[in-house]
């Protein structure tokens, strides 16, 4: 499995979508209101989940439309909702996640004392999944690798993305991917996710990576597409031309 991580909005999902239109999927949608996509499912929730078990958390957290606790108020509450048809209520949704008292006020680093809990109880379905993904995206990564690789999955690469830290946070907030109280606690998860990949990283030097700088990388796409590693039917010239009309389509913050 080739990894695709960074602390997000540093041209992962750009990465990506090359790489789909090369001829590898990574999985998930495209989602223009966002910029940003082409993340399995699967493995954003296996991700998530292993972060709420060691107690972080990359994004920081949004509580979502609040339900009536008593069945009969439930159920009123259940019909107002519905009755606001989808795109209203998720708009209200967005709002009400928007209020810094439904957001997380701290941004906590994982807690490693957990990990080999975590890691003995998800260690199957990591290998198991990295053994499926010829190729995957998730920033999430970024604090997660570690447990990936105690696991024991199956990594061939991992391409790593940065960018500098208030381009990160400012795309962040631009595309609503944000679930702290203030800019602060975002800085403080950019750039912890930053210095634990580069970590990880250094500490596995049995996994190949490269890091990647945005947007350096996309006025280099020669040079990036020579980097990238190669999977069949994958060749650098395939990468080259997709990275090239992604990038004359002027959909590079991502």
């Amino acid at each position: 499995m080739i990894i695709i991580t960074g602390p997000g909005r540093s041209g992962t999902s750009l990465l990506a979508h090359a790489y789909k239109l090369a001829g590898a999927d990574p999985g998930g949608a495209w989602d223009d209101s966002s910029r940003a996509g082409f993340e399995d499912p699967q493995i954003v929730d296996t991700n998530k989940a292993m972060l709420a078990a060691i107690e972080s958390t990359l994004l920081g957290r949004r509580h979502t439309l609040p339900r009536a606790q008593n069945m009969p108020l439930q159920s009123i509450s259940v019909a107002i909702l519905d009755r606001l048809g989808t795109d209203r209520k998720r708009k209200l949704g967005q709002l009400f996640a928007r209020l810094p008292t439904n957001r997380t006020t701290h941004f906590r680093p994982p807690n490693w004392l957990k990990v080999d809990d975590v890691v003995a109880e998800w260690g199957t379905t990591l290998r198991s999944l990295s053994s499926q993904r010829v190729i995957c995206k998730d920033p999430q990564f970024s604090l997660t690798l570690p447990l990936w690789i105690k696991a024991g999955a199956s990594i061939e690469f991992v391409v790593a993305t940065s960018r500098e830290t208030d381009a990160m946070i400012q795309s962040r907030y631009a595309a609503g991917h944000v679930g702290y109280r203030n800019k602060s606690a975002t800085r403080n998860a950019m750039i912890y996710a930053s210095g634990l990949l580069n970590c990880t990283l250094a500490d596995n030097r049995q996994i190949p990576s490269i890091l990647l700088r945005f947007p350096d990388f996309i006025h280099e796409l020669d040079h990036t597409a020579q980097q990238l590693p190669l999977v069949p039917p994958i060749t650098s010239n395939g990468l080259h031309s997709a990275l090239i009309s992604l990038v004359s389509e002027d959909k590079s913050d991502r």
